[in-house]
């Protein structure tokens, strides 16, 4: 009887949820967010490879300034699964913002990490993530199918273990924001 509950009570809650995504969120229509992913090129190799945060820094800004974002989304110091370069994209922006280099009106917000078994509970951590976060993202169900869409046509990365990530793993549901640090 409580498995039966709690199969039902799941979806039902992510419904629910999913109305109400962005809780939180100073997201508009007008806004121009940018979105600081770990995505290698020849400057900088993928891997355990430690990332020039100064070098990456101006990266960041550069884009920051071209399309005159007002939001900017990142890693947080975890780097969710303690990956070196989300790390780095991590203390990239940190430094721009702890030296006064990002336009004023920038706000910056970075992915939580939280522990393994939230990391892997699924559609299971709703109820903790509504509680512990100020900022929470619902994903619907067609960002989910769009998501395992996306991983399906990045070959590179589709290794046996991500579809273990794909099918347990909250942030393809879940994902809880916070603003950066000032230190």
């Amino acid at each position: 009887m409580l498995c039966l509950f709690i199969v039902a009570i799941i979806p039902i809650s992510w419904w629910i949820l999913y109305r109400y995504q962005s809780w939180g969120l100073p997201i508009s229509s007008n806004q121009r967010c940018l979105l600081v992913i770990a995505h290698p090129d020849d400057e900088f190799p993928d891997g355990n490879v430690k990332w020039e945060i100064e070098k990456l820094s101006k990266i960041i800004l550069h884009y920051i300034e071209q399309i005159d974002c007002n939001l900017a989304i990142t890693f947080d110091s975890g780097g969710i699964s303690g990956h070196p370069n989300h790390i780095a994209c991590f203390h990239a922006l940190q430094y721009l913002y702890t030296n006064g280099l990002l336009p004023t009106d920038l706000q910056v917000f970075v992915l939580e990490t939280v522990t393994i078994l939230r990391k892997y509970s699924s559609l299971f951590d709703l109820i903790p993530s509504f509680f512990r976060s100020t900022f929470l993202n619902i994903s619907s169900p067609t960002d989910a199918l769009a998501i395992y869409s996306a991983m399906r046509e990045h070959r590179s990365q589709l290794v046996w273990f991500r579809y273990l990530y794909m099918a347990f793993s909250r942030y393809i549901f879940i994902n809880t924001l916070k603003r950066i640090p000032l230190h």
